[in-house]
């Protein structure tokens, strides 16, 4: 059985975006991570229909256990690609900052 992993851009997008914005808080974290897989799926799936619109193709859509599975397994990803996105971010290293100027020499 071929293994489908659809979900590694949007697991990987979501991680990157928590880790460059810098997210500390599990809410927040999560919070991006799910959007990302969000959008990700509204654009991958608006797109793919238009395909089928322009070309003029029916679509025949066929339930079976990998289509209910998908639905299962896409918010777990997300969930996973918040933590681990999180986990990343914590572990950064603050960036190197220079000193505060020195206070104004008062006047004699």
């Amino acid at each position: 059985m071929p293994v489908d992993l659809y979900f590694l851009p949007e697991f990987v997008a979501s991680i990157v975006a928590i880790y460059v914005f810098g997210l500390k808080a599990i809410k927040d974290g999560l919070l991006a991570a799910f959007t990302t897989y969000i959008f990700t799926e509204w654009i991958v799936g608006s797109v793919a229909l238009a395909i089928f619109f322009v070309s003029n193709e029916p679509i025949n859509l066929t339930v079976d256990i990998g289509l209910v599975l998908n639905q299962i397994v896409t918010p777990l990803t997300a969930l996973l690609a918040g933590l681990v996105g999180l986990w990343l971010a914590r572990t950064k290293q603050p960036a190197v900052t220079m000193p505060p100027p020195p206070p104004p020499i008062p006047p004699v």
